[in-house]
């Protein structure tokens, strides 16, 4: 079994027992999440040795962040936030990203995996910005959209394609994303503890 399949299934169970019923129109269901599923162990809570051993390791992994149903069916998302610390020369290389891992909650197989932010270089705040603090699909449940502490991204479900990005900080490591209408047009509004921003999902 991959790692990808690994990860999801580790909360394939939690998912499909919290989603008995479909969620209600134009409200994401919310899931709850077991953090710390971890691709490859490592000693210490992720921290590694100093010395000759921390020069010939390194310790990988991806946490579950956020997760979502969508309204109608069996497809969910589970949002990993990837970590990796590595040998960098005097001092140890820490390096964040984050996926979105599309699946079917009956039989548990993986269907998709989105990049949501690349696996990159980063220092300790690139963590808070990375990881994806929220997933939601579009009440049509055709639209996935995900929230990190830098960016609000909507993909299509069907092939995984970026349809929008917008940038920004959120200064927030909690957030919640709601659906609503004005008209025939559909907005999303992203509310923290420090922000409220609201963003159409389609043209004007």
């Amino acid at each position: 079994m991959d790692t990808r399949s690994h990860f999801i299934l580790a909360l394939c169970a939690t998912l499909a027992l919290a989603g008995g019923h479909a969620a209600a129109a134009g409200a994401p269901q919310r899931v709850p999440v077991r953090a710390g599923v971890l691709l490859q162990a490592a000693p210490a809570a992720g921290t590694p040795p100093s010395g000759l051993l921390a020069a010939r390791t390194r310790w990988e992994g991806e946490d579950a962040a956020c997760s979502a149903r969508a309204p109608v069916g069996t497809l969910a998302v589970l949002g990993g936030y990837q970590w990796k610390v590595e040998p960098g020369g005097e001092f140890m290389r820490r390096s964040y990203g984050a996926r979105l891992h599309l699946f079917d909650t009956r039989s548990g197989k993986a269907l998709r995996t989105i990049v949501f932010h690349e696996l990159a270089e980063g220092g300790r705040g690139a963590a808070g910005i990375s990881a994806p603090i929220a997933c939601a699909f579009t009440p049509d449940g055709q639209r996935l959209i995900a929230l990190s502490g830098s960016k609000l991204a909507l993909y299509g479900v069907e092939n995984g394609y970026l349809l929008g990005a917008e940038k920004f900080h959120l200064g927030a490591d909690q957030a919640e994303l709601k659906f609503y209408k004005v008209g025939q047009r559909q907005f999303v509004r992203v509310s923290s503890a420090r922000l409220q921003a609201d963003f159409a999902l389609d043209g004007p």
